[in-house]
């Protein structure tokens, strides 16, 4: 990695990890449920729920659905929509930022990650640098709004000029930050509600939930259509966080 400051004198690299585009993946993902029949309703968040034989009500403004079983994936805002149902889930929530470079030619092939500063940094394939690490800014559940730190975005920004000196004159070309949710224990919550029959908890990822999408919709998958699933998700429960709750 040519690019890399010379003060750098070690790394660890592993080849077999991988990165790709969130929004391209995410678009691709929605097409395919699509493809396969899935209707996907959007500006409709769920303000209350009422059980009705063996099926759920959901009210979402002036728009009403009912099924049997339920998947609570609402990110940051999964605890909110678990209360609704009787399960009360400890969770925080967090703003990570990004930078996005004007486009520059090619300078690295690998993600890097780095060891005691908040820095990730890739090259995307229009040649731009995305430069996070996890400094935060500030989130808004209420509004769903968050806002970016400038005075802690320049520690991202700082960090990355020191390892790469190639990108210390490199314009800025946008920054943002999102709303994510993250437990205290940083693993996520996965599974069946302890009180609300065909409820299943998906949320809580803290920060990794893109890398962990495909394994967790499998899993859910076979919460939902079996009842079970082969792979070992006890240490994700949902009633870890409520008993946490109720301690504190």
């Amino acid at each position: 990695m040519p690019a890399l400051s010379p003060h750098c004198v070690g790394a660890l690299v592993a080849r077999r990890d991988g990165a790709a585009d969130p929004h391209r993946t995410i678009l691709a993902f929605r097409r395919a449920c699509e493809a396969a029949g899935v209707v996907i309703a959007e500006d409709c968040g769920v303000e209350a729920v009422d059980r009705q034989g063996h099926a759920w009500l959901l009210a979402c403004g002036e728009r009403r659905f009912r099924a049997p079983v339920v998947v609570n994936a609402a990110g940051a805002w999964a605890a909110r929509l678990a209360a609704l149902f009787g399960d009360e889930i400890a969770l925080g929530v967090r703003a990570s930022m990004m930078i996005v470079t004007e486009r520059l030619a090619p300078l690295l092939d690998p993600v890097v990650s780095v060891v005691g500063r908040a820095l990730s940094f890739k090259q995307s394939d229009q040649g731009t640098l995305v430069i996070g690490g996890g400094l935060q800014g500030a989130a808004d559940l209420d509004r769903e709004r968050s806002s970016v730190d400038f005075t802690e975005l320049a520690k991202g920004a700082r960090a990355a000029s020191d390892l790469f000196p190639a990108v210390r004159s490199v314009r800025i070309a946008r920054c943002w930050t999102g709303i994510e949710a993250q437990t205290r224990d940083h693993l996520p919550v996965i599974g069946a509600s302890p009180n609300a029959p065909g409820l299943f908890h998906a949320f809580g990822f803290s920060g990794h939930g893109f890398q962990l999408v495909p394994i967790v919709g499998a899993i859910l998958s076979d919460l939902v259509t079996e009842g079970t699933t082969r792979r070992e998700i006890a240490a994700f429960a949902p009633r870890r966080l409520m008993q946490e709750r109720v301690a504190a």
